[in-house]
């Protein structure tokens, strides 16, 4: 075999095992969702994938540093803290109003076991989503050099990151808990409908940071580290985030949530609108 296609293999090796565990994990999480008709398992497995591909990268490079100690800690720390969330909010008997609405959705264009096909690959893509965003774990780990004040840069970025969606998620539970409906607009809920949403994207923003020198070297897949705050901004804004978390809360909160959508950011914290 040509020593080209020898280091394309040996390259990518790793990555294409990350893509067998992140389908296996999702590929699980489909079956329990198929026995208790509750899609709620795939954020768990989705949150789950990324923080074991990362620590299979880590692992295989067999750099200690301080990148590879951030490349470490942020993905674990910070889905595993997501999963626990979604854990503790997990009720087998009862699915998420936006995949109820899925559900339903399916049921009336098709039998049973067409809208179990469609979760399937729900779930196969939710797999492929977790192992595109952790690779750029993989990218980082292959850079020779770093820049330990951008490192320190993206690792501030990251505690601040955390501490914002953990707050933000400690509200909104809170608020729940009091049992008096209606919307949230305390705390950073007053500033943004989704500040959760927003510090997950903006912990997607250190990671350029800590990949500067596949920039600073001129290495193609720079373009393709930069590109991940891009990707990820792309699917909360419009794809797999606000839009279904929107709709669900107007046919569950209905005028309230208008009034909501019409005085506060949707996204970007900014000062609430008269």
């Amino acid at each position: 075999m040509p020593e080209t296609y020898q280091n394309v293999l040996q390259t990518f090796s790793t990555p294409v095992v990350a893509l067998i565990i992140a389908l296996l994990v999702q590929a699980g999480a489909w079956v329990l969702q198929a026995k208790n008709n509750n899609a709620d398992y795939v954020d768990i497995a989705w949150s789950l994938c990324v923080a074991i591909i990362a620590a299979l990268y880590l692992v295989d490079s067999g750099h200690i540093c301080f990148t590879s100690i951030v490349l470490l800690v942020a993905p674990l720390l910070w889905y595993l803290r997501l999963s626990w969330h979604l854990v503790t909010r997990f009720n087998v008997k009862h699915e998420d109003g936006r995949y109820q609405y899925l559900r339903k959705h399916w049921q009336l264009a098709g039998s049973n076991a067409s809208v179990q096909f469609k979760f399937l690959l729900f779930f196969i893509f939710q797999a492929f989503l977790a192992w595109f965003f952790s690779f750029q774990v993989y990218l980082i780990l292959e850079q020779e050099q770093t820049v330990l004040w951008l490192d320190g840069l993206a690792f501030l970025l990251i505690v601040t990151s955390f501490v914002g969606v953990t707050i933000s998620d400690a509200q909104l539970l809170k608020f729940k808990k009091a049992g008096k409906g209606g919307v949230c607009e305390k705390g950073f809920w007053r500033y943004s409908r989704h500040p959760n949403y927003f510090f997950e994207w903006l912990h997607w923003c250190a990671y350029p940071l800590l990949g500067f020198y596949l920039g600073a070297l001129s290495d193609p897949y720079w373009w393709l580290l930069l590109s991940y705050p891009l990707w990820m901004f792309l699917f909360l804004w419009k794809i797999t985030g606000i839009p279904f978390n929107e709709e669900q809360n107007i046919r569950s909160k209905g005028d309230a949530y208008r009034r909501y959508q019409k005085t506060t950011n949707a996204f970007f914290p900014g000062k609430p609108r008269e």
